[in-house]
Parts: C-alpha cells; sequence; structure tokens
C-alpha cells in the first residue's frame, strides 16, 4: 500500500494499535495536535479506546494513529450524548449503533492528508455499523488542513462549563461507498470471468467456458442473478434461488429457533411484523476486508442438465439442496446407536433445562402457538452424578407449521478491492426476493469465514449429522439498524420473560430484573444494573451487570493483564456479567450490545464466569449460560504460590487474595476487544482419547484468544473428565501425573467449546474421513487426532491347570482376554472407573462382609489402591496385594528406600502381598457372572485364594478397539503407532501422539516415545503444530520439518500419590529412560544429591533433591506424613542452586537439616 504526500510515495502498513506504539506515537506529537486535542494519556488513550489503528512504513517507523471512542471527548457527555446531537439535523440519523468519535489523530509531518484518508478507509473498513465519525473540539481551535478535507461543520455547538465545543462530521460514503447492484445480464458474463478465474479454475474446468452466461440466461422467479456494477463494470456475482430442500436441512442442523425456516401463519405473526418488513435499512453493514472466496452452495431444482450443473459449487460438492439424500449419501438423520452419547458444547443452543440442544428430544405440536417446541421432563435427564447428557436413541425430526421462506445463495463471488461491501447484496438479495424471510449460505468446512459470512448466524448442526457443509443464516430483520439499548424497565418484564423462556437459569435472571425494578441493587447493597436491546420497542437482548467485587482475587488467579494494562483500570470500572441474551436473528449485532452495556453502565471490562458441572447455581451464583461466549476471551489461570501463613503473618498477602472460592473458567472482553476480530475456523477437528495429551490439545485451541473453533470434537468412553463431584477417596486411588487436577479440569472449563461423542472408535475410514463410534455412528473429520494413550487391560489368565503343578517357566502369556467381562473386575483408569469401583462397593456393602479384594499388579497404582481400600475401611488382611513377574528391572518407585517404606507399612496393615505369580484361572459363581476366586502359577507352587472383588492393575496397553480401527486403516503401526517428528501418521489428515505412539525408525530412537516425556506438553507442541497450518496469523512462522530430529522437550515429568501409611508421594524429574537410580548416580556428570530425613521417614519426612552438574535442580523426591505444597515442590524443576540461596554450599555445611522447613 503506498500514501502521496508532498514530499513523495510511501510505501505503508495499516494496522491496529499495540500499547507497544505507545513511545514511537509520542515522537510525533506536535503543539498542533496538543491544541486540537489537548493534553492525552497516549498508553491510556489507546487502552480504553474501542478503536485505534496505526500506519507504519515498512521499516515500522512509525507515520499516523487515531483513537476512537463511543462518546465525544467532552467531559460530562459521555452518557445519552445521542439526545444532545439528534437535535442538530444533520445529526439526526447518528445513533450509538452507527457512531463514533475521533479522540485524538497525529500524522508524520508532510504525510498527513495521506495518512488521514488512509486510516478512515481502514476504519469505516473495520467498523461494521459505523456510519458517521463525529469530532468534538473547542469552538475557536482550527482542526488543520488534512481533517478539514476529512470533516464538516454540523452547526451544532456543546458546552460543558464554560468551554464551547463544536461538532464535525465524517461520512461513510465518502471512503466507502455503498455499491450498486443491479439485475444481472449476459453482457456481465466477460466481466465476471476474470474474477472467477482467479479465484478458481475448478468451475471453468467442470462446466465449460459459458457457464455463467448460461446461468444469468436461465434467471426466471425462483432463481434470479444480481451483480456488483462499478461504472458499468461488473465486479461481483451472486446467484440466489427460492428452491431448497428445507427438509434436509432441519434433519441436519438445529433450526428450531428459526422456525425450520419457514413463516409461521399469518394468524401467528407478531403485530409488529408488518411494521418490520416496511422497513428498509436506510444505511449498510461494512465489515473487515479479508481474502476473497469463490463460494457457492447447491442449487435446488433442475431447470436442464447444464444449467443444474453451472450452478454446482467450485469446490465440486454434490446437490444437497435439490434432492433427499440417496443410498450413496453420507448425511446421517439418525441411526440405532443407543451405545453413542453426544453432548454438544455450551456456545451452542440452550434449552431450559440448563444441558445443551443435542437432538434427542421428543418434539410435539404447540396448540397455542402452531410452532414446535421441544418438551422433556427433567426425569428424562441425565443425573448430575452420571455427568454429561447424551443421546440414547434416534433423534426424531420436528415437523414446524407455516411455509418456506428461503433463499439460498448458490454462486458467489466478489472482487476484492470491493469485498468490504459485500454485504450490500444481502439487502440486494431480500429486494429481489420480497416475500422471503431467511436468507442461507453454505460453505465447505475447509474454507476460511469471509467477510460477507461475519454477518451470518452460523446454524448449529445437529449431533449425528454428517452434513459435508456449514449452514449460514441471515434473517430479514437483521437488516434494520433502528437498535437501541436502554435501561430495562417494568414494562419490558413481560416480553423479556418472553425471550428467556427457553434459557437456561431464566428464573435466576428474571429474578435479577426484579431487584433491578424495585430498588437498583441487592439486599446486601450491590448496584444492578439491567440493560434491553430494543428494534421497534421489541425486547431483542437483555444483559445484567454488577460490580465485580474480586478484582484484586481475579487479578491474581487469572492472567488479565495479558489483555488489560490493569493500572490504568478504576475498581469501578471492572463489571461483571451475569446473564446476556440475544435472539439468534440478530446475533451479528452482539458486540454493539456489549458495547452499549460498557458504555451506559460505565465500565471498561467484563468478566463472566463457567462454573464445574458439579457447583449449584443459586442466589448466590445468580448466572445463565451467556450467549456471547463466541465474542469474549478466555483468560488463563495463573499458578498459585502456596504460602505458609501461619509462618509469614502479616507478611502474608491480602485476605482478598488468599480468600477460598470455587474455581471457575473466566471470560473477559473490554472495549478495545469489542471491535478485535476473530478467525474462525469451521475444520472438523476430532480428538480421540481424554487422556492428557488430548486435554492438553484441546486446552491449547480453546485458550486461542483471536481464534473461534467450532468444530471440535471429543470421542472418548467417559467424556470429558473433571466433572464429577470431588471426592478424596476416589481421586486417591490412582496416582496423578500432576497434568491436570481438578482446580486445572474447572479452570478450562472444554465443557464451553467441545462437544462430546461418547463411545468407543470402532473404524476409521481414511477415504471418506470418518470415524464409526459404538455400532454405527459416523463422526466426520478433516484433521483426526488420536491421543487415547495407554490403558489398564483386563487380566488376561494363562488357562493352565493350576492342579498340574506347572510353573512359571513353562507358560506361553497371551496377549489379550477375549473371555466374558465380569461384574466384579475392574480396570481402573479415570475417575468414573474408579467411582463405579466405589458405587460397587457401597451397593455390596463391601465395608461390613468378609471377602476378600485381589489388586493384580506392581504399579504405582496399585498401591495407590490399597491405600485407598485401607481408608475406606476394609481390613489390610483382606486385600491381597499380587505382584506379576517383573517386566523390567527397575520398579515403580525407583528408589530403595522408598520401596522400604512403602513395604513397611504394608506390613504393617496386614495386607497379604505375593510375589511372581501369573494369573491361571479364576473361579466363577454360578451364573458366571462374577467371580469368586483366582488361581495363579509361581516359580514354584501354585496359588489360590478366594475373592469377590478383582482389580487389573498389571498391564498397560493400547486398548484393542482403537488398535483395531488402526490396523484396518492401514495406519503404520509397530508396536505402537508410528508418527513422524510432526506428529504426523502415513495419513496426512490423521495426527497422534502419547503413549500410543513411537518414533518411526528412521529417527533411531527405539528406546524414546512419547511416554518417556510430559504428557501436557506433548499435547501442547502437538497443538502449536496443527496451529501452524490451522491459524493463517502462523503461516509464516510454521516450523521447518527436522525429517531426522525428535522433538525437544523441556517440562518435567511429575507423578504424586497417597501411599500405604498416609505417606504422601512426589517424584518430578528431567524426563529420562528406564534405568535404575543406581545405575545413573554411577556416572561421572550425575551431580549431587541432597537428601533430609532418610533416617526420620515418620516424623520428619524424607527429601530428595537432585542438582545436576550444571548446578541447577533435576529431581525432587518427596514422602511425608504431613502436607506437601506440591505447586512450590514442582516449581523447583529447573531452578539454578543460587536462586536457592546457595542451597548446595548450605546443605555441605551442615546448615540444612530439613528442606520442609
Amino acid at each position: 500500500m503506498a500514501s502521496t504526500s508532498n514530499t513523495g510515495e510511501l510505501d505503508i502498513n495499516v494496522r491496529r494499535t499495540e500499547i507497544s506504539d505507545a513511545p514511537k506515537i509520542l515522537e510525533l506529537f506536535n503543539s498542533i495536535t496538543e491544541n486540537i486535542f489537548g493534553r492525552v494519556n497516549i498508553v491510556h488513550l489507546i487502552e480504553k479506546s474501542v478503536l485505534s489503528i496505526t500506519i507504519t512504513d515498512d521499516q515500522e517507523s512509525m507515520i499516523g494513529h487515531a483513537s476512537f471512542y463511543d462518546y465525544p471527548n467532552i467531559e460530562s457527555q459521555d452518557d445519552h450524548w445521542e439526545k444532545l446531537i439528534n437535535t442538530n439535523q444533520q445529526l439526526k440519523k447518528c445513533t450509538p449503533l452507527n457512531t463514533l468519535f475521533l479522540h485524538h489523530f497525529v500524522a508524520l509531518e508532510g504525510y498527513a492528508k495521506g495518512v488521514a484518508k488512509e486510516i478512515f478507509k481502514t476504519f469505516f473498513s473495520a467498523a461494521p455499523y459505523v456510519h458517521y465519525c463525529l469530532m468534538s473540539v473547542k469552538k475557536d481551535v482550527d482542526i488543520g488542513e488534512s481533517l478539514q478535507e476529512l470533516f464538516s461543520p454540523t452547526g451544532l455547538t456543546l458546552k460543558s462549563g464554560k468551554t464551547e465545543y463544536k461538532i464535525l462530521i465524517c461520512h461513510r460514503h465518502n471512503h466507502c461507498p455503498t455499491l450498486h447492484i443491479r439485475p444481472a445480464k449476459v453482457e456481465d458474463h466477460d466481466d465476471l470471468v476474470p474474477i472467477f478465474n482467479r479465484q478458481s479454475e475448478v468451475l471453468k474446468e467442470t462446466y465449460g467456458d459459458y457457464f455463467l452466461a448460461e446461468l444469468i440466461e436461465a434467471q426466471n422467479e425462483n432463481n434470479k442473478c444480481i451483480v456488483v456494477d462499478v461504472k458499468g463494470t461488473a465486479v461481483g456475482f451472486m446467484s440466489l434461488s427460492k428452491n431448497v430442500n428445507i427438509d434436509i436441512l432441519n434433519a441436519c442442523f438445529e433450526l428450531s429457533s428459526f422456525n425450520g425456516l419457514k413463516r409461521p401463519p399469518e394468524n401467528l405473526e407478531p403485530e409488529n411484523d408488518k411494521e418490520k418488513r416496511e422497513i428498509e435499512a436506510e444505511e449498510q453493514i461494512d465489515i473487515n476486508a479479508r481474502p476473497s472466496r469463490v463460494t457457492s452452495v447447491i442449487p435446488t431444482e433442475e431447470h436442464d442438465a447444464k444449467k443444474e450443473d453451472a450452478r454446482h459449487s467450485a469446490k465440486g460438492f454434490q446437490d444437497i439442496f435439490s434432492r433427499p439424500p440417496t443410498r450413496g449419501s453420507t448425511i446421517t438423520i439418525a441411526t440405532d446407536a443407543s451405545d453413542v452419547q453426544f453432548k454438544s458444547k455450551l456456545a451452542d443452543v440452550y434449552d431450559d433445562d440448563g444441558t445443551s440442544f443435542d437432538g434427542s428430544e421428543d418434539f410435539s405440536q404447540n396448540s397455542e402457538s402452531g410452532s414446535i417446541r421441544s418438551l422433556r421432563s427433567p426425569d428424562d435427564m441425565e443425573t448430575p452424578t452420571q455427568g454429561m447428557k447424551g443421546i440414547d436413541r434416534a433423534p426424531s425430526v420436528p415437523i414446524y407449521e407455516g411455509v418456506p421462506s428461503v433463499v439460498c445463495i448458490q454462486l458467489y463471488c466478489i472482487d476484492e478491492k470491493y469485498e468490504t461491501r459485500s454485504i450490500d447484496f444481502i439487502t440486494a438479495a431480500f429486494d429481489s426476493f420480497p416475500e422471503i424471510d431467511y436468507c442461507i449460505i453454505t460453505v465447505p468446512h475447509l474454507v476460511p469465514e469471509f467477510p460477507l459470512l461475519q454477518h451470518f448466524t452460523r446454524v448449529t448442526p445437529l449431533p449425528r449429522s454428517t452434513f459435508p457443509q456449514e449452514l449460514y443464516l441471515f434473517h430479514r430483520y437483521g437488516l434494520i439498524n433502528s437498535i437501541k439499548v436502554r435501561n430495562i424497565r417494568v414494562e419490558d418484564v413481560e416480553a423479556v420473560s418472553a425471550l428467556v423462556q427457553n434459557t437456561y437459569g431464566k428464573d435466576m435472571l428474571l429474578r435479577d430484573i426484579n431487584l433491578y425494578n424495585m430498588a437498583r441493587r441487592d439486599p446486601d447493597g450491590t448496584d444492578i444494573k439491567a440493560y434491553v436491546a430494543v428494534c421497534l420497542d421489541q425486547p431483542i437482548g437483555v444483559a445484567v451487570v454488577r460490580k465485580e467485587e474480586n478484582v484484586e482475587y481475579i487479578r491474581s488467579h487469572y492472567n488479565i493483564e495479558d489483555f488489560i494494562y490493569y493500572n490504568h483500570y478504576m475498581r469501578e470500572e471492572h463489571g461483571h456479567l451475569h446473564h446476556f441474551v440475544l435472539n439468534p436473528i440478530y446475533s451479528h449485532f452482539s458486540k454493539y450490545f456489549i458495547q452499549e452495556i460498557l458504555r451506559l453502565s460505565k465500565k471498561n471490562s467484563l468478566y463472566y464466569p463457567i462454573y464445574p458441572s458439579y457447583i449449584e447455581l443459586n442466589e448466590s451464583k445468580p448466572h445463565s449460560l451467556a450467549s456471547c461466549l463466541a465474542n469474549m476471551v478466555p483468560i488463563r489461570a495463573r499458578r498459585q504460590v502456596e504460602y505458609a501463613t501461619e509462618e509469614l503473618k502479616h507478611n502474608a498477602p491480602s485476605d482478598r487474595i488468599l480468600q477460598k472460592m470455587d474455581n471457575y473458567m473466566l471470560y473477559h472482553i473490554n472495549k478495545k476487544l469489542v471491535m478485535e476480530p476473530k478467525i474462525t475456523i469451521n475444520a472438523r477437528i476430532i480428538v480421540v482419547g481424554a487422556s492428557d495429551v488430548g486435554i492438553s490439545f484441546l486446552e491449547k485451541l480453546i485458550f486461542s484468544p483471536h481464534m473461534r473453533f467450532n468444530n471440535i470434537k471429543l470421542i472418548s468412553p467417559n467424556g470429558l473428565p473433571g466433572r464429577l463431584k470431588p471426592n478424596a477417596l476416589r481421586s486417591q486411588l490412582l496416582a496423578n501425573s500432576y497434568c491436570y487436577m481438578q482446580r486445572d479440569y474447572d479452570h478450562i472449563a472444554l465443557q464451553s467449546w467441545v462437544s462430546v461423542v461418547k463411545g468407543e472408535v470402532k473404524a476409521i475410514n481414511r477415504k471418506s474421513k470418518y470415524v464409526v463410534v459404538g455400532s454405527e455412528t459416523k463422526v466426520m473429520y478433516d484433521h483426526l487426532i488420536l491421543c487415547t494413550g495407554c490403558r489398564y487391560q483386563y487380566s488376561c489368565p494363562s488357562g493352565v491347570n493350576v492342579d498340574d503343578n506347572i510353573t512359571n517357566n513353562e507358560i506361553c502369556l497371551p496377549h489379550r482376554y477375549y473371555g466374558p467381562k465380569y461384574t466384579n473386575v475392574f480396570t481402573l483408569n479415570d475417575e468414573f472407573d474408579c467411582q463405579n469401583f466405589l458405587d460397587w462397593m457401597e451397593q455390596n456393602d463391601f465395608i461390613n462382609s468378609k471377602d476378600n479384594i485381589c489388586i493384580y499388579g506392581s504399579t504405582i497404582d496399585a498401591y495407590t489402591a490399597v491405600q485407598a481400600l485401607l481408608e475406606y475401611g476394609i481390613q489390610g488382611s483382606r486385600i491381597i496385594l499380587t505382584h506379576p513377574l517383573a517386566a523390567s528391572p527397575t520398579t515403580c518407585f525407583n528408589n530403595s528406600l522408598v520401596e522400604e517404606t512403602v513395604a513397611k507399612c504394608l506390613k504393617e496393615a496386614g495386607v497379604i502381598i505375593h510375589h511372581d505369580l501369573i494369573l491361571a484361572t479364576w473361579e466363577t459363581d454360578e451364573s458366571n457372572q462374577a467371580i469368586i476366586g483366582a488361581s495363579f502359577t509361581s516359580d514354584n507352587k501354585p496359588v489360590k485364594f478366594s475373592c469377590s472383588g478383582f482389580i487389573c492393575c498389571s498391564k498397560l496397553a493400547v486398548d484393542h478397539s482403537i488398535f483395531k480401527a488402526i490396523n484396518d486403516s492401514c495406519l503404520v503401526y509397530d508396536g505402537r503407532l508410528v508418527v513422524d517428528s510432526s506428529y504426523r501418521t502415513n495419513d496426512a489428515c490423521i495426527w497422534a501422539a502419547g503413549p500410543m505412539t513411537k518414533f518411526a525408525r528412521r529417527y533411531h530412537a527405539e528406546a524414546w516415545t512419547h511416554a518417556n516425556f510430559n504428557s501436557k506438553e506433548v499435547g501442547l507442541k502437538l497443538a502449536e503444530t496443527v496451529l501452524s497450518i490451522l491459524d493463517p496469523m502462523l503461516e509464516s512462522e510454521a516450523p521447518e520439518a527436522q525429517p531426522d530430529v525428535i522433538p525437544v522437550y523441556s517440562q518435567p515429568k511429575t507423578i504424586c500419590a497417597k501411599l500405604p501409611g498416609n505417606y504422601l508421594y512426589l517424584h518430578t524429574g528431567k524426563p529420562s529412560l528406564n534405568i535404575s537410580l543406581d545405575s545413573m548416580m554411577v556416572q561421572p556428570n550425575y551431580g549431587h544429591v541432597l537428601v533430609t530425613g532418610s533416617h526420620a521417614v515418620d516424623t520428619q519426612g524424607y527429601f530428595r533433591l537432585h542438582i545436576n552438574q550444571y548446578r541447577s535442580v533435576e529431581t525432587v523426591t518427596c514422602l511425608s506424613k504431613n502436607p506437601i505444597r506440591l505447586d512450590n515442590m514442582t516449581a523447583l524443576y529447573g531452578i539454578h542452586e543460587k536462586f536457592l540461596n546457595n542451597v548446595l554450599s548450605r546443605y555441605k555445611e551442615g546448615i540444612i537439616s530439613d528442606f520442609y522447613q
């Protein structure tokens, strides 16, 4: 881009202003700038602006800057300014929706005119609804030649104290004029073909040179074509058709909010609907410029073969609208797969029972309204202890009253020079079909969202839908720009109640509205602000905001300073969003609604929490599900320091920081983020497995603030982890990798953006790009992420007869168990398995029985299970710990002192221990549904004992179902799923990571796998690799392929558990191979070992600190009966001993005798 000045041309870049630009902007200040705009704090100016624009040259030198606000820079006139300026004839059409104010402008001397023009051209392109820019300056001030060319006087003067300000205006049409759109003619063919060919050759190659002319010539009442005409030349094209198969769309998408794309019967139409239909938008909407696309939606009805072909997609998709799916179609409307359950993300459509619409509802006709509503009883829902609600039957397709009222965009293209005005097409489309309510368009999942789509509402697909494209929708009423936001009134309550009738938490919302109308505050004195968005005097949205009382807690526990400069905000400027509901046909106005809430409430920052599902929302937490999550950004939780407050006393942080509160995920928005565009990714990303790697991958995607992922699904037998109410005993059954604790799951709230499919993957179809879950449910994908990890497998008896005195040396161990699954044989792999086990013990009153329980395994989870059973109240003599043959010379602790301490505690508890046994057979009861005993072989004589419970902790392996799916789909499997250094399998669309994988042999790293590293870091790096493909902002920064080098990981691998004897155990250290500690310690470069408490484990606690040759902490091992501050201990890894107050020299001098102190 070039800017012209009196000194020539200059290559420039136009972008949003960053705080780091402030020093360079200050260098452009001069006396003229100060005279016009007064003295300003440039950092404060940028931080509080709605939009700030900067122009730099190709050397990043500052050329110009401008900041825009949503109120005039006149003291005491920032609220309800529209009432003052609307008295002027030239400003009569100015509203908060279509008007912003210039608060500051500065430019490099000699380039002011060119810079001003470029800034305002960008400003009107970046602000979708703004048509006027106003400027208020002191009456006697000369604004300079550069701004005089852009602003014209209005004659209005406002007073603030003794100072008079004149109001000047700049119009959008002087910079981004509305496009002239007319019906297409055959003569436009020659102008349009080059535009199509520049963006895609598919149409020409598929349908010939004259497909466009034939399409234009075939226009009739149901099929019309319109073009953008600029000085007699066609620069844009849109083909529209009324012939839409809405039955397929209703079978595949959640269209209940839009009455199934039908117009209700006339007698049901609201009284003011006719008035709405007569209103034409006086001004048009603009949008940010992005690279243009040739986009088409498949037509709906045939004229003749050639004309039908000409209306096909540039991507070659088949005609989906025109006819129902045939036998070969990939569209799945319903399946009989009761073993598969679905749960939609919170960001999708909500029902009044608090769960997302998931397609499982029964639909019946409502005799009062004539429309269809979903009706279901709370008894039909899954209980909270069972977790997410899912589908257990085929979804029914609703039938809606009324006549179809929809037109589809079949083919669309526009020259990128005019793409910012593509919204003008929508007005012309509805003018071409005045009787139509909805305009729809479908696009392939992998096509980036272009400017036109940013005004449309994305329709949520039904869970079982395999529709091959995304559906976007625009309602005619969305063109009405006479939307106002004001304080709610008593007379609005009835209409608002109807608006929010299907919103989860509506009772709390209406309660807060009543509190506002009665007292403007809570009973405890907290101020309430309630606002309603109104269109033609009818409420279309409602929001409730309170003052944020826990700002200090939020600042200390969440990284809000990634998005705001906290010191520039007063405490009163932080608000807490409790409710936000907006009619979906006006969803493209949601950012404007938020902007007005901030302005009217005099807030600059809003926070919205999402609490875990096990926390009940009540009067102390009055929140409803907000429909504006897509516009907000998620805030990461900070790692917390665990303070010894009893020792620090008055030096400890304040109570506001240390107070204990329920964990939650925090969403945030501020003024400068309101107009920040997000990159929408519609690619279908399917993650298989809720392992630490999979959760880390999802977390990285969700916490990308500039991106919005619409199609992320997790396939897992038990859904998302962390949804059960915390239970200390359940959490002790398994050791923890410390990648994700319960608080971490609460802080990331993946259910807000991740849809869940409960089930197991049975097959992968690489050609058609779908996975089969359960019996026959298809889940389509564009990117498939396999990270199931390794899980404990059902122990497989060798089947030998122990009466024959067979020893271990004579046995050939089977690889997999194919027999029946018994009700009292358990594999504990996650919290849900542990909860099922505890429920079984409770149901069978196991604590009061005399039966034994066997734990088969020598992993650390076997020891944690023993401790959990002891805490449950089971006597040690009833617990049989059976160790199988050792697969490795090293134990799970790899520390002789820890092993000896644990063995001593097991003996004191009376736990029966057997070593080096191999399961031979199970003895079952008469029903053959449960075991009553087990037989084992050993190196000597066999062992038999009775038991009514059996826990398998012996073998970690890839589940057979996913192995079979991988093997049958011809993915390379060499003991583990083979991946390269970029986590790719031999299929470019399938990625894998975690313990289920291994590196290809060409890396010569057979001993190293992802299992040796921190799973959270592996998932993070996997996400970064995938994002380098999905995120256009990272495209140039994508790492180069390194085919012969495995990735470098730096995070420690950690394990924490509660062991027999009530010992808390923590081990964190550098990723390494499975080598015994004694072998490592004899190496010359091992470093230093610092140990305290080795002779007083019971009282003092054991602490081992390994400092490597570079004097950095490499390993930390703790074993203590006293509480261990886990966060503090794990933070020691990688710290140089000098930062620990010369711990090495002080230890050698004998100064340190107890590291816990």
